[in-house]
């Protein structure tokens, strides 16, 4: 028996210009009949937020249909298949951004919260209605203002305004969306900047302690204070860290992850994965595959998203 033949999908490129926080589609070029002619799937390598100015239709999002009309918006992971059809002529507007970039930047302070967030949102695709949830709407409309408008600060609030509405689709959503960590760090930098650079090596808390010209017991008391949580902690999160970039980019065997990332045995490396990151280092790299699998199962074609 032959094998089922694969679905259609298109993959959509954007790119961010510069070093500009997001990629937009504005203006009555967007204003048009979706799906006429293109009505297959298809998924971008960033996020996309649709907000829909004016029209009816569906949202398919993977297998699922639903319906839009005015002040309905989208949040849509990377690697998702969906697409839009349009019962009547349809303006929407579209942001592209790297969620990762802006969390890994946001949460920097705490990478267990980064990861907790960066997980989340890649789980599903949602729509909303900005009736329903205006201030999440008005944040989406404030960025396309900012966009147009520029000026001073213009891409620090965008910034602002994108990890905003990532925590409030959590929050809707009854994910685990922690507040942004902005506590003073800089009486412990230099073991903080210790840690990022050898975290493959043995640490001693007796010299990062050295290294911030504290006493060990001073050091460990400010430690907790400042980063809520001890020095320990914080440098099997970034072990921990460290083996999730290492599962995304290579298909290597797990005892192999935890060597490079400075654990000795797999037995302490799985531990303090679970008790970080919630679930086995397995089972996070059968997450990155299901998102990768929501794909697969198509035929891939690929162009530049804004020619479509």
């Amino acid at each position: 028996m032959g094998k089922n033949k694969k679905e259609y999908a298109e993959f959509r490129f954007y790119e961010k210009p510069g070093k500009e926080p997001v990629f937009a589609l504005m203006g009555e070029g967007w204003n048009r009949d979706y799906g006429k002619g293109n009505g297959g799937l298809h998924f971008h390598n960033m996020v996309e937020i649709g907000y829909c100015r004016h029209g009816k239709g569906q949202v398919v999002l993977n297998k699922n249909c639903y319906d839009y009309e005015d002040g309905s918006f989208t949040f849509i992971p990377q690697n998702f298949p969906h697409t839009t059809n349009s019962d009547i002529r349809s303006h929407w507007e579209f942001l592209y951004f790297d969620a990762e970039e802006l969390i890994l930047e946001a949460f920097s302070g705490n990478i267990y919260k980064g990861e907790k967030i960066r997980t989340g949102i890649n789980k599903s695709a949602f729509i909303f209605s900005a009736i329903e949830t205006p201030h999440v709407g008005n944040l989406v409309l404030m960025i396309f203002e900012l966009i147009s408008q520029g000026g001073d600060y213009a891409k620090d609030s965008i910034r602002c305004a994108l990890v905003n509405i990532m925590l409030q689709v959590l929050r809707i959503k009854g994910e685990d969306a922690p507040p942004m960590d902005l506590e003073n760090i800089s009486r412990i930098a230099c073991a903080l900047e210790y840690i990022h650079d050898h975290y493959r090596e043995d640490i001693s808390i007796c010299g990062l302690a050295e290294c911030s010209h504290l006493s060990e017991t001073h050091f460990r008391r400010l430690f907790q204070a400042d980063m809520n949580m001890t020095p320990v902690e914080y440098i099997n999160f970034i072990r921990v860290q460290a083996a999730c970039d290492y599962m995304k980019k290579d298909d290597c065997h797990m005892e192999t992850v935890a060597s490079r990332v400075g654990y000795q045995t797999i037995s302490t490396f799985n531990r303090n994965f679970k008790k970080i990151v919630g679930i086995s280092p397995y089972q996070w790299k059968k997450q990155i595959n299901t998102a990768l699998g929501r794909v697969e199962k198509y035929q891939i074609s690929a162009k530049r998203g804004w020619e479509f």
